[in-house]
């Protein structure tokens, strides 16, 4: 990659956070995270912006459905990448409308974690045509 994309992790499961945030700076990405969507919109509405955010649907207080609404509001040229353990998770409507797809959406467990840079540069690349 020639130039570090910024990544935002929003997950309430820290063990699911850590390893992520771990193995994609590991992959030459600049990474932060989020506990929950409440925080994660506090960093965008503080002015840090991101390529893409990698989103658990289901969270307490806010799920992720609502924070991708309201994120893209705050940065509307940020993507993002659904990840949830929801095995009939379906992209909503106002979601599409965003331009997200099924194709943007990973089941979890992920077990290879590389399977999350591909879908990122996917993503991204896809975005950048």
């Amino acid at each position: 990659m020639t130039e570090e994309k910024r990544i935002l992790v929003v997950d309430d499961e820290a063990v699911v956070r850590d390893s992520l945030e771990q193995y994609l700076e590991d992959c030459d990405f600049e990474v932060q995270t989020a506990e929950s969507a409440i925080s994660a919109l506090q960093l965008l509405k503080s002015g840090a912006c991101f390529d893409i955010a990698v989103v658990d649907i289901r969270m307490p207080e806010m799920n992720g459905e609502d924070f991708m609404l309201a994120a893209h509001e705050i940065c509307g040229h940020m993507k993002f990448l659904i990840q949830t353990g929801t095995l009939d998770y379906r992209v909503s409507a106002p979601l599409q409308k965003l331009g997200i797809q099924d194709t943007n959406v990973l089941k979890k467990p992920v077990f290879e974690l590389n399977t999350y840079v591909e879908k990122i540069e996917q993503i991204l690349n896809k975005s950048a045509e």
